[in-house]
């Protein structure tokens, strides 16, 4: 990071940035490990209070911030309406978005995979994706080559919607048939473009490295796409 960088930030109000913080906060919910905005906050008066963004009400202002010391929890109550500044501790996860985009998205260290991990997260969903469709089905991807931390990113975040994707259609009784006759083995793999193909019974499916901490695939359009080939 440099001040080239950082000139691409606008100056903003310490509420407005608590609107964008907690978009992200809800989106980590459902994570094993979620990354949360690490906050300092200056209210009126000068009080200071710490703690990771967990909740804030838009509507009246409220904020719940929280920490865990030995595993208890520590909360902290306040109003957006009394808070004078604001503090973001651990900003790398947050730049891209504090700057609507235009700082390029790095993911956390613990939000990375190593290849082994990647390996075992492949060979875990294709067992699941096999007994899902009660039919042995072959999950390929070549991470062999993946090397920036970016590319694993997105890697991980490939498996896991197109497993996704693929119980959603299978929750259908149509759709889980149409993937049983169709499809006998599952190939991922990182590219230029978005694509989708189903040859014979291979379904191939290509995913661009964004540089945002969303899929390059909507998980609505992946489905669409998929579906259309069955």
């Amino acid at each position: 990071m440099d001040f080239n960088k950082l000139l691409q930030l606008k100056a903003d109000s310490p509420q407005n940035v608590l609107k964008k913080l907690y978009e992200h906060s809800k989106n980590e919910e459902d994570k094993e490990k979620p990354i949360l905005p690490q906050l300092t906050l200056m209210l009126s008066g000068g009080v200071l209070i710490s703690g990771f963004l967990l909740d804030y009400n838009i509507s009246n202002g409220e904020i719940l911030l929280g920490q865990l010391h030995e595993g208890m929890p520590e909360l902290k109550y306040c109003n957006s309406a009394s808070v004078m500044s604001l503090e973001l501790h651990n900003t790398k996860p947050f730049m891209y978005l504090l700057s609507d985009g235009k700082i390029a998205f790095q993911p956390a260290d613990s939000e990375v995979p190593s290849k082994l991990e990647l390996k075992r997260l492949i060979s875990d969903m294709r067992m699941k994706l096999s007994e899902k469709l009660d039919k042995e089905i072959a999950l390929l991807f070549d991470v062999n080559d993946i090397g920036s931390p970016m590319e694993l990113y997105t890697c991980k975040l490939l498996i896991q919607t197109m497993i996704n994707v693929l119980f959603t259609i299978s929750e259908n009784d149509l759709g889980k048939e149409a993937l049983k006759e169709k499809v006998g083995t599952v190939e991922l793999q990182i590219g230029e473009a978005n694509s989708i193909g189903l040859h014979e019974d291979t379904l191939k499916i290509t995913c661009k490295v964004e540089n945002s901490p969303a899929l390059g695939w909507d998980f609505a359009d992946l489905r669409d796409k998929i579906e259309e080939k069955l």
